[in-house]
């Protein structure tokens, strides 16, 4: 019943869609209104997310990680620890240490996580899904709603009118038989955009390495660790006037992976997992625009799937999850640089598992308003948020977030933000059924907490300098421990994370030769401030695998066609047991790219070779999971370009 009620809301939702699109396009197809040939993307980081520390990857570099993953571009171009268990198993994400759960993850502004268990694999994320990539820092629960505690990762399209024909092919080849195959199709008209986009992975990842688990520290090949990647990802975006937009996306995802063992296991018959995840995700989104009002109508429709075989000889565990959301928001632009912006979300999630009794659902509606002022000198910014979440019908904490940049100096501005959020305990804490060894725990409450930052910012036309110190406590984390015999989520800890962050850049041009200097450094204490009992010697520790300290930097170089991009990222230690009495050694890895374009009337051809972990290092992100040493890849990418004017 549940199921059916939630398809005829989806068909609705359509139909409302498409007679609003209409309408207004009889209605409005006088206007007269100029507007830039751009898709209009959401602004609520550049309008609300006032005082928090922004960080967007170089799309530069984006440009030469489309044949990687996120996991692998955040690792190499931020001080986010990414907790990956080798190179095809799960990688997460770590803000501020804070844990995987709590970073929000959206696509063009739809959350990606699983209701089941509140995260997403960015390893199996590619980077050519995504046009730019933002990084906010901090917590943004009021803004952008569950699980946005240490930050929210944005994953954004962004697409031009009237830029022609386009069609591009890459072709990548990799080092332990990785191979990498691109199609990309852009349709670019004065009222119309068509883009399609095919891909297609495989590789065996069977490098060597030194395994430090057995005597001697025999030299062994990696098995299991072969992975089948495919997908599709078509955009359709509609000008139906001067005023109005619509858009359509489709996002569809493939993969079939062995999950590699650690040095710890035999690499033996029946000691492999597999894992086979497949996703489906739509969205539209209608927005229409006008002098002092903006109306933007969206919806999305995500359906995930995994089937985990442990062994090879177990039975396949399955799962399903299908979420749908609906989101309607207005803007208003009042006198005097005032403006406000309302908004209603609803997100509708079910679930389907072999661990679940039964099909479970969760209903989170939302009510957010938003202000921001700016004076007439533009030297002071201003904004409040706010956010009542109902779950289930059940009213939970007011989420209140307030921010302010004030322009001190002509190139220094400081700014301030204090916020507090909240995660919802997910399907699997709430309803993993009881058996032997675990069970859910349905009487779980939200995690939630207060987060604040301030920073100073310095800004030239050649240099950028900015420093943030950052604090946050969560209360009621959510962790699994023993209850009896069984284990079961409680609400138990109290993690109170501070630090310092500081981001540098420096650019300059000599004759023909463009040079960009760049580096981030992240300090982070994240403790443990409450336990089950007061003999746990967790408390005041490190949590796991929550490095203290974190730097990356890069030196980008342009001559003409030439392109040489240096990257070099330091790891500090991660502590692998709860009393802080044993860890794995910091890590620093070197990475090198050089490319060179070459052009003719219509088409362009750019190459470019990798080398991975330059110097060789042997280093373990997790306790005994090997790692590759150094390795290539090779690129090649044809694009072929036509105006249509």
């Amino acid at each position: 019943m549940i199921e059916i009620k939630c398809l005829i809301n989806k068909t609705l939702l359509v139909l409302i869609l498409i007679n609003i699109s209409v309408s207004y396009s009889q209605n409005n197809l006088i206007d007269t209104v100029h507007l830039r040939e751009v898709v209009i993307e959401s602004n609520k980081i550049r309008n609300f997310a006032i005082g928090t520390k922004i960080e967007s990857i170089d799309t530069t570099i984006i440009k030469y990680f489309n044949n990687n993953s996120v996991a692998d571009l955040l690792s190499r171009q931020s001080t986010l620890f990414i907790k990956t268990n080798g190179m095809t198993g799960l990688a997460t994400c770590s803000f501020r240490g804070t844990g995987a759960g709590h970073t929000a993850i959206l696509w063009n502004g739809f959350s990606l996580q699983s209701p089941m268990n509140g995260q997403i694999d960015l390893s199996i994320i590619p980077v050519k899904v995504a046009d730019n990539i933002q990084l906010q820092y901090g917590g943004s629960g009021a803004l952008f709603g569950n699980g946005a505690i240490g930050g929210v990762i944005h994953i954004n399209n962004s697409k031009f009118y009237n830029k022609g024909l386009s069609i591009g092919i890459i072709n990548n080849i990799g080092s332990y038989e990785n191979y990498y195959q691109d199609f990309d199709f852009n349709l670019s008209k004065e009222r119309y955009i068509l883009s399609l986009n095919i891909f297609n992975h495989s590789g065996e990842n069977n490098f060597t390495f030194k395994n430090i688990a057995k005597y001697g520290y025999p030299i062994e090949k990696l098995k299991y660790a072969d992975i089948k990647q495919y997908g599709v990802i078509e955009e359709n975006y509609f000008k139906i006037n001067n005023r109005q937009n619509i858009n359509f996306r489709l996002w569809y995802q493939n993969n079939n992976r062995n999950l590699p063992t650690t040095m710890l296991q035999d690499a033996l018959y029946g000691c492999n997992n597999n894992q086979k995840d497949e996703s489906y995700r739509f969205s539209g989104e209608w927005q229409r625009t006008g002098n002092i009002y903006y109306s933007t109508i969206r919806s999305g429709y995500f359906i995930e799937s995994i089937d985990f075989m442990y062994n090879t000889i177990s039975p396949n565990a399955k799962s399903k999850s299908e979420t749908f959301v609906n989101e309607i928001e207005n803007k208003f632009i009042l006198p005097d640089n005032h403006l406000i912006n309302l908004c209603i979300s609803n997100i509708y999630s079910t679930a389907k598992s072999d661990n679940y009794e039964k099909l479970k659902h969760m209903n989170q509606l939302s009510a957010i308003a938003s202000y921001k002022y700016n004076n007439i000198k533009n030297t002071l910014k201003i904004s409040l948020n706010i956010r009542e979440v109902f779950i289930d019908n059940k009213v939970t904490p007011v989420l209140p977030s307030i921010g302010i940049e004030y322009k001190v100096f002509k190139n220094i501005i400081i700014n301030g933000n204090i916020s507090r959020n909240y995660r919802v305990p997910t399907l699997n804490d709430l309803y993993w059924a009881n058996d032997l060894y675990s069970g859910g725990n349905s009487e779980l409450k939200p995690e939630n907490g207060w987060s604040e930052e301030i920073g100073i910012n310095y800004e030239s036309k050649i240099f950028k300098l900015n420093i943030s110190g950052f604090n946050s406590v969560i209360s009621d984390w959510i962790i699994w421990l023993p209850d009896g015999s069984i284990w079961k989520p409680q609400n138990i800890s109290q993690v109170w994370s501070r630090g310092i962050e500081s981001e540098l850049k420096l650019q300059n041009k000599i004759n023909n030769l463009k040079i960009n200097l760049s580096g981030t450094t992240s300090y982070t204490l994240s403790t443990n401030q409450k336990t089950k009992s007061d003999n746990d010697m967790s408390l005041g520790k490190q949590l796991l695998y929550v490095p203290k300290f974190n730097a990356q930097g890069n030196i980008i170089l342009e001559y003409k066609t030439y392109n040489i991009i240096y990257n070099q990222t330091y790891t500090g230690i991660r502590w692998t047991t709860a009393d802080n009495t044993e860890s794995l050694k910091p890590y620093t890895l070197g990475n090198l790219i050089c490319g060179k374009q070459f052009y003719t009337s219509h088409f362009q051809f750019d190459i470019s070779f990798h080398i991975n972990n330059i110097w060789n290092v042997n280093y373990q992100v997790i306790e005994w999971v090997p790692m590759p040493q150094r390795n290539y890849q090779f690129s090649l990418k044809i694009n072929y370009n036509k105006s249509l004017k």
